[in-house]
C-alpha cells in the first residue's frame, strides 16, 4: 500500500494553523475568512479540535468569527453562535 502525498493543504494543516500559526499566516487567514462563509464554517469545524487548555487561539478565533458573521449585510449566510 503506498502512502498519499499532496501538495494541497488539508482539514489537519487547517487545525495545526490554528494552533501553532504565525501572525502572518493568521492575519491572511483571517482576510479569507471575512470574504469566505465556507471557511469561516470549516475553522469552526476545526476549532473543535484545538483543545482549549493549551492556549487562547480557540476562544480568540471564535471571538474573530462571531465579529466577521455580526458584521455582516443581513441575508448574507453565517453560521450563529450562541
Amino acid at each position: 500500500m503506498t502512502g498519499r502525498i499532496t501538495t494541497e493543504p488539508g482539514f489537519l494543516d487547517l487545525v495545526d494553523l490554528l494552533t501553532a500559526g504565525g501572525t502572518a499566516e493568521w492575519q491572511d487567514l483571517y482576510q479569507r475568512a471575512k470574504r469566505d462563509a465556507a471557511l469561516r464554517a470549516e475553522i469552526r469545524e476545526a476549532l473543535r479540535m484545538v483543545d482549549p487548555e493549551i492556549g487562547a487561539a480557540r476562544q480568540m478565533w471564535t471571538l474573530l468569527l462571531n465579529r466577521i458573521e455580526a458584521a455582516e449585510p443581513p441575508g448574507r449566510p453565517h453560521h450563529r453562535v450562541a
